[in-house]
């Protein structure tokens, strides 16, 4: 089950339902994953269990250094995937851009994985919506 994060865990045990933080965020595209999806869509099930693991060697620890300096992953959308890293004293660019720089490189069947990172500043607007369930969202 995802980890909740913790500014959404904070404010609704405070009973704050919206809010707004100062931000980096990172538009992370794996390139060589639908090149990748179309080959092992024509192939065993042997290579889809393969992939599987690969992904899974891949994504975690990416998953794992992202968490290490404190960046959250609202969610995953197909091939990519959204960081937010509030911006504090012991965040900045440079520690981000570490992050990504210590993934290893990956293949499968003779395809490369690699990372596309796009990051910018600015505010990041939060909120909890529901009435008995509850939501969270990240714009």
């Amino acid at each position: 089950m995802p980890k909740l994060p913790d500014i959404i865990n904070m404010a609704y045990n405070q009973g704050v339902w919206k809010g707004s933080l100062r931000a980096y965020t990172a538009q992370i595209d794996i390139v060589g994953f639908t090149n990748i999806i179309l080959q092992i869509t024509q192939g065993s099930k042997d290579e889809l269990e393969e992939f599987s693991k690969t992904i899974a060697a891949f994504f975690n620890p990416i998953i794992d250094s992202i968490g290490r300096i404190g960046g959250l992953i609202p969610h995953f959308a197909g091939d990519g995937f959204q960081i937010i890293f509030e911006k504090k004293e012991n965040i900045d660019l440079s520690s981000i851009l570490y992050s990504f720089s210590t993934i290893p490189d990956f293949e499968f069947a003779g395809i490369p994985l690699q990372l596309r990172v796009g990051i910018s500043i600015g505010d990041v607007d939060w909120g909890i919506i529901g009435k008995e369930k509850y939501a969270f969202y990240f714009k």
